[in-house]
C-alpha cells in the first residue's frame, strides 16, 4: 500500500484536467534509481492565460505555490498569466529566449537541434532558471510553463527528469504526450491560420531523442550539464529534495 501511495497521487493521475489549459501534467511517478519522482514537486504546463477560478483552485490544491513563467516579455504582455496577485502563489518571470522569440524561430532546423543549441547558447538563462528553482522549492510545488508547454517547457522537463535519474525512454515518452494533448488546440489554430506550418506544433519523439543524446554526448548527463553552469552536487540534490 505504501508503494502504491508513492507511485500514484491521491488526487488522480499525472495529467491535470483544466478548463482553459490542456497540456498540464505532474512530473511525479517516473522511475528513478531510488524509487520514483515525487508528485507535487514539479508541474509542466502550457499557457496560464485566461484560467478560470476553478482552474486556479485545481492547481493550488495540486500544490502549486510558485509559477515560473518561461515566456518572453512580449508574450507575457500579450497574454498575462492568471496567477498574478492570486493568493500566496508567487509568479517569477524567466524567459529562456531572452527578449524575443527570434532566437528560437530564427534558426529553425529541427526541434532536436534547436533544443540542443538552446541550452548552450542560452546557458545564462538556464542558470537563472535553476537558481529560481532552488530559491523557491521550499515554498511548495513549482509549475513552469511557456505557450504550448512543448519546447521551452519540454527542455526544462527533460533536464529535471534527467537530473532525477530518469531513463531517456521516460523523458522522451513524457515529451511525446504533448503531441497528443495539444491536438485540439493545434487543430483550432490551423483553422484560423491555414498558412501556418503544422510541423511547428508537433512534438515528435525523435526531437527529444536527439536532445537527450546530445546532453549525454556533450555533458555526460543532465547533472553534468547543470554542473557546467556552476551548480554543485549539493545544490542539485536539493532540486527534487529540498531541505525543510
Amino acid at each position: 500500500i505504501k508503494f502504491a501511495k508513492e507511485i500514484f497521487p491521491m488526487n488522480g493521475l499525472r495529467r491535470i484536467n483544466l478548463e482553459q489549459a490542456i497540456n498540464v501534467r505532474d512530473l511525479g511517478g517516473y522511475p528513478t534509481p531510488d524509487g520514483c519522482t515525487p508528485y507535487g514537486r514539479f508541474i509542466r504546463a502550457d499557457n496560464m492565460y485566461g484560467l478560470t477560478e476553478a482552474d486556479l483552485e485545481t492547481l493550488y490544491q495540486a500544490g502549486v505555490r510558485t509559477v515560473i513563467d518561461l515566456l518572453t516579455p512580449g508574450e507575457r504582455e500579450r497574454q498575462p498569466g492568471s496567477f498574478e496577485n492570486w493568493r500566496d502563489v508567487r509568479v517569477v518571470p524567466c524567459s529562456l529566449l531572452g527578449e524575443s522569440l527570434d532566437s528560437f524561430t530564427g534558426f529553425m532546423r529541427s526541434l532536436g537541434e534547436n533544443y540542443s543549441e538552446m541550452i548552450v547558447r542560452d546557458r545564462d538563462h538556464y542558470r537563472d532558471l535553476f537558481e529560481i528553482i532552488l530559491s523557491e522549492n521550499q515554498r511548495g510545488g513549482i509549475l513552469f510553463h511557456c505557450t504550448a508547454g512543448k519546447d521551452r517547457t519540454g527542455v526544462t522537463a527533460a533536464l529535471l527528469l534527467g537530473l532525477a535519474g530518469c531513463e531517456d525512454a521516460d523523458i522522451v515518452a513524457d515529451y511525446a504526450l504533448t503531441d497528443i494533448y495539444l491536438r485540439p488546440k493545434v487543430k483550432l489554430f490551423l483553422q484560423h491560420n491555414p498558412n501556418a506550418d503544422p510541423a511547428l506544433f508537433r512534438a515528435p519523439m525523435e526531437s527529444m531523442d536527439r536532445f537527450t543524446a546530445f546532453v549525454r554526448e556533450e555533458f555526460g548527463s543532465a547533472r553534468g550539464y547543470l554542473k557546467s553552469l556552476g551548480f554543485s552536487d549539493e545544490d542539485l540534490d536539493q532540486v527534487w529534495n529540498p531541505r525543510r
